[in-house]
């Protein structure tokens, strides 16, 4: 029997080597699923000393070049110098693509600055096998812009151009109205909502989604109980810090992003505001323990590994079969429970 490490549990699940050891060593904040999920694939390593990645399925090997387009709006989303998240997303796609027989081929594209017509022709080469679009920052008026790529491909994070290809994003929508169910079934109405000053498809369905969650329980004010605040963390703390000055303290905020969520935890810090005594809080995306101050904080954590996964699957199969039923998927988000919001009265 073999030792398994927590990071290869976490690589092969898709998921944080935290919840890792909190399912390991039998502490709460971990689903019912996902702790068995752990525990499982735990065991089944421990007995097989050949075993790499059961993550991956038995595919054709794969011939060609996988041509990775990200594209850059100027959001500072994708390249963002606060967290780095797409690096992991970059490694895990490129151990994919190698996996799977490919050779990476990547390429940055800003609509304004870079030619379109030179993208195409890279994309299109003989030895292009598919190409996969990073489209985070994919505005909804660019839903075209890819209709000159021939060759198969995959667009990763937003729907914009689902009349063109299949697309993998995470359903943010059904992710916010479960933050608002949530709360309110803890017997918590005054509901506010921390945002980012960015328009993006995520942003924009994360926003949707607590605004129907307000109608769905009546809560009145609507847009008014979104607070936008700025992509820079400093800046974010100020708008923060000053609107607290002006305004009653509600029962709850929800945070729309992970540096929304690390503004947040430090301004409530310096202003010596309990969580979850004074406030609950409720974040979106994980972020790293060691920025999380005090508070060990209930996140909805966002698929961003498994949306890779199913990126390449789903390109493979068109690779293989581009005439076949074209499938996009929507994957759901997980709710981590942890101590910063209030119990039920």
């Amino acid at each position: 029997m073999r030792k398994v490490k927590t990071t290869e549990i976490a690589r092969i699940l898709g998921i944080s080597k935290a919840t890792v050891s909190l399912a390991l060593n039998g502490k709460p904040g971990v689903s019912s699923q996902t702790r068995q999920d752990i525990l499982a694939l735990k065991a089944r390593l421990e007995q097989d000393n050949d075993m790499t990645d059961m993550s991956a399925p038995l595919y054709r090997q794969g011939q060609g070049i996988i041509k990775v387009v990200v594209v850059l709006n100027g959001k500072n989303i994708v390249q963002n110098n606060i967290i780095d998240l797409w690096t992991p997303v970059l490694i895990r796609t490129q151990e994919k693509v190698k996996g799977m027989g490919y050779t990476l081929g990547l390429t940055y594209f800003n609509p304004s600055k870079d030619s379109l017509q030179d993208l195409e022709g890279e994309c299109n080469e003989s030895t292009v096998a598919g190409v996969l679009v990073i489209g985070t920052e994919l505005d909804e008026n660019q839903s075209d812009l890819f209709r000159g790529i021939s060759k198969p491909m995959i667009v990763y994070d937003c729907d914009y151009c689902e009349d063109q290809a299949p697309c993998v994003i995470v359903n943010n929508y059904r992710g916010t109205m479960q933050l608002a169910d949530y709360l309110v079934h803890r017997n918590l109405y005054d509901i506010f909502y921390l945002s980012t000053e960015v328009n993006i498809f995520n942003m924009a369905e994360r926003r949707r989604g607590f605004l129907d969650g307000m109608q769905k329980y009546r809560i009145a004010g609507g847009k008014e109980r979104i607070i936008p605040l700025n992509l820079s963390i400093a800046h974010a703390k100020k708008q923060f810090h000053l609107w607290l000055e002006k305004n009653p303290l509600p029962e709850a905020f929800i945070m729309e992003s992970y540096h929304i969520s690390i503004a947040c935890l430090q301004v409530l810090q310096e202003r010596n505001i309990r969580v979850p005594e004074d406030v609950s809080l409720v974040g979106v995306d994980e972020i790293p323990d060691y920025l999380l101050a005090e508070y060990p904080l209930t996140v909805l954590r966002v698929p961003d590994i498994e949306r890779i996964d199913w990126c390449m699957r789903l390109l493979h199969d068109e690779i293989c079969n581009s005439a076949g039923l074209k499938a996009s998927v929507r994957l759901n988000c997980e709710l981590i429970e942890r101590s910063s919001v209030k119990s039920p009265a």
